[in-house]
């Protein structure tokens, strides 16, 4: 069974975990989620790996 509750998915590439790790503490990361949030209802991540 999908899962189908949510109105909206980002999908984000990153080259190698480093990357993904640099990118959850960049500021213009954290300064989005920081301004916008108060608009969110709920948020859920879901990773997954892919193989070159």
């Amino acid at each position: 069974m999908n899962d189908r509750d949510f109105d909206a998915a980002l999908h984000v590439i990153f080259k190698d975990k480093a990357a993904h790790d640099e990118y959850q503490r960049a500021s213009r990361h954290l300064k989005f989620i920081e301004e916008n949030q108060a608009n969110w209802k709920k948020v859920r991540v879901f990773d997954s790996g892919v193989e070159p």
